[in-house]
């Protein structure tokens, strides 16, 4: 009987850390500089997550935008915000369809 309760502890537990590990899952905020993704009020070309982060890019302005990637596409607005949950490992490209030809993508890199 000791063991079977053991076991039912250990296995509540580890459930518990699970769940926990996934309500608590990270969020990335990428804004928009420009014509220019940014993170922290930075250009950036590139971000580093790990799996299961959410990036969300908003961004605002008199300047419309968009945001799409490999699975997800948000409008085209001059304020809009759109988040994406990263599950797999990769490399993704990410742009602005209105500003590609101005260097507006970045890579999210995911491990």
């Amino acid at each position: 009987m000791r063991k079977l309760v053991s076991l039912f502890v250990v296995v509540a537990l580890t459930a518990a850390l699970v769940m926990s590990a996934v309500a608590f899952a990270a969020t990335k905020k990428v804004g928009v500089k420009g014509l220019a993704f940014a993170v922290g009020g930075k250009p950036t070309k590139s971000l580093k997550i790990k799996r299961g982060t959410t990036v969300k890019w908003s961004w605002s302005g008199s300047i419309p935008h968009n945001v799409v990637g490999k699975g997800f596409k948000s409008k085209t607005t001059s304020k809009g915000s759109i988040s994406h949950k990263f599950t797999k490992k990769g490399t993704y490209t990410v742009i602005c369809t209105l500003h590609k030809a101005a260097g507006m993508t970045m890579k999210v890199r995911v491990s």
